[in-house]
C-alpha cells in the first residue's frame, strides 16, 4: 500500500517545485482581502488535482495498471492506494503553501497574507473528498484519457466554489439560520470539524466501494 503511494510520488518529483513556484504566484496574483479567505483552499485544490492528474496519466501513459496487475498485489489495495494518496497530496499541498505563506511574511515583501489555517484543511478535505468521490469511479471505468477534458472543468469548477460559498454566506450571514448556527458552533467548536470529517469519510468510504466493483471487474 504504502509503496503504491510512493510510486506515484516519484513519478511526479518535479510538481514539488511546481507546487511551491506556484504558490509564490498564488500569493502574488490574488492580492486582494476579496480573496484573503479562499488562497489557501484554492491552492490546495489545484495542488491536489495536479499531483492526481498527473499520477494517474503517468500510470496510463507507461501501462503500470497491467504490470499492477501482474504483481502479487490485491486490485482493492490498488484501488485503495489511489483514496489515501489523496490526503498525501493535501498534506503535501499543506506544507509547500504553508511555506510560500511565512516567505511573504518578511518584511521586504510587500504582499503580506494571512498564514494557513485549520479550517483551510477542513474545507480542503470536504471539497476534494465530494470531488474525488465523483472522479475515481469514473476514472477506474474511463480511464486518465478520456476524462482529460472533463478532469480540468471539474476541478476547476472546485476551484470556484469557496468563492462562491463565501459569498453565499455574506449574503446570508444575517438571517436566523445562520445565526442559530453560529450559536450552535459557538458552544461547540468541535462540532463542524467532526461533521466534516464524518461526512467526508462517509462520502469516500461509498465512492471506494464503487471504484472496487468496478476495478475488480475490468479487464486489461
Amino acid at each position: 500500500m504504502i509503496l503504491l503511494i510512493k510510486k506515484d510520488l516519484l513519478i511526479q518529483k518535479r510538481s514539488f517545485l511546481f507546487l511551491f513556484i506556484y504558490g509564490l504566484f498564488l500569493f502574488v496574483l490574488f492580492n486582494n482581502p476579496v480573496f484573503e479567505e479562499m488562497i489557501y483552499i484554492m491552492g490546495m485544490i489545484i495542488g491536489v488535482y495536479f499531483f492526481l492528474i498527473t499520477a494517474n496519466m503517468e500510470d496510463e501513459k507507461n501501462k503500470s495498471e497491467i504490470l499492477l496487475n501482474s504483481l502479487p498485489v490485491s486490485r482493492s489495495c490498488i484501488v485503495l492506494a489511489k483514496y489515501l494518496s489523496v490526503f498525501v497530496y493535501i498534506c503535501i499541498g499543506a506544507l509547500f503553501l504553508g511555506m510560500a505563506g511565512l516567505i511573504f511574511q518578511l518584511p521586504v515583501i510587500p504582499v503580506t497574507p494571512r498564514l494557513l489555517k485549520a479550517t483551510d484543511l477542513l474545507a480542503v478535505i470536504f471539497l476534494i473528498s465530494i470531488a474525488v468521490s465523483i472522479y475515481f469511479p469514473l476514472y477506474f471505468r474511463f480511464g486518465a484519457s478520456a476524462l482529460r477534458l472533463f478532469s480540468v472543468v471539474f476541478f476547476l469548477f472546485f476551484f470556484f466554489v469557496p468563492r462562491w460559498l463565501f459569498e453565499l454566506y455574506l449574503a446570508y450571514e444575517e438571517t436566523e439560520a445562520l445565526l442559530f448556527l453560529k450559536d450552535i458552533i459557538a458552544q461547540s467548536p468541535l462540532l463542524p470539524a467532526v461533521v466534516v470529517l464524518l461526512t467526508s469519510f462517509l462520502l469516500l468510504t461509498c465512492s471506494f466501494l464503487l471504484s472496487q466493483r468496478i476495478y475488480l471487474r475490468k479487464e486489461f
